[in-house]
């Protein structure tokens, strides 16, 4: 079983410790952390998301490995799954909201997913725990091999017969495996983030955005007015789930009603990426122009 505490799944998350097997299945369980004063679990509500590595400008190369490609069955206590099939890029990226004690789903991978190739995330202190665990496709092994030798019989002399013996090679993976335990948490039953605009070694939680547009074509092309709007995160390592606001004490979420929408990372007006954000200021889908 492999397990992810609450504190290792915060922030930007923990790469996977075990490797995925193509079309084998995955349960993933969500837990709340333990309430200290009795037996059972906080409740609330929080968010997971499964998400490829990225290269080092925070995008997905042309024809970089799909390892979020797969078949989702069984929610308990989760809201709808959020992911896009826009050109591809759910097959990077998923996310569930959850709520209740315990969440969980399966998970069947369509291809093999190596050891830290994806990042584990959590937004309400869950710990999670993924069975089975896998360490990657099992190593074949050599066949055996059979050495025969025909006996030398030399005249007039009592005959000498020299025979090898039959090698048959065994072969014995090893396996380590690792469990880091699950630490004491104290927390108060209602939890709520606060986050505070800042700019912090280059990145920066505001920016601006062109008009919305219902092509991504169209949001690349455009150029980005001088309103203001802000993350709750940097614009620089931005990812679905993500949220944008129109005021800095991130109260007041963007209605961005499912539509498409530019964004920069530097002076210039043209954009760099685009979002597209919900409703309720949730962004779904994001592509670099």
């Amino acid at each position: 079983m492999a397990d992810y505490s609450a504190p290792a799944l915060r922030g930007s998350g923990s790469l996977n410790d075990y490797s995925f097997v193509s079309g084998e299945t995955y349960t993933f369980t969500l837990l709340r952390p333990p309430n200290n004063s009795s037996e059972t679990r906080l409740s609330g509500s929080g968010a997971f998301t499964y998400e490829t590595v990225r290269n080092t400008k925070g995008f997905y190369d042309q024809g970089a490995p799909k390892y979020a490609s797969g078949t989702h069955a069984n929610p308990v206590n989760l809201h709808s799954l959020i992911s896009s099939s826009e050109s591809g890029y759910g097959n990077y990226i998923f996310s569930y909201v959850l709520y209740g004690v315990t969440s969980s789903f399966e998970w069947t991978a369509n291809q093999n997913v190596p050891v830290g190739s994806v990042y584990f995330r959590c937004v309400g202190d869950y710990e999670m725990k993924v069975l089975p665990e896998s360490t990657g496709v099992s190593p074949t092994p050599t066949p055996t091999k059979t050495i025969s030798v025909t006996p030398s019989i030399t005249p007039s002399s009592t005959p000498s017969i020299s025979i090898s013996p039959s090698i048959t090679p065994s072969i014995t993976p090893s396996i380590s495996i690792s469990n880091t335990p699950s630490p004491s948490i104290t927390i108060t039953p209602s939890i709520t983030p606060t986050v505070t605009p800042s700019i912090s070694s280059g990145q920066t939680r505001s920016n601006f955005l062109t008009t919305q547009e219902s092509k991504v074509s169209d949001a690349c092309n455009s150029l980005t007015t001088a309103t203001s709007y802000y993350l709750n995160n940097f614009w620089s390592s931005v990812t679905i789930g993500d949220k944008v606001f129109t005021d800095s004490g991130q109260t007041q979420p963007l209605n961005g009603g499912g539509l498409y929408y530019g964004y920069r990372n530097t002076s210039a007006a043209q954009p760099v990426g685009v979002v597209q954000i919900e409703s309720n200021g949730t962004i779904s889908y994001i592509q670099s122009c």
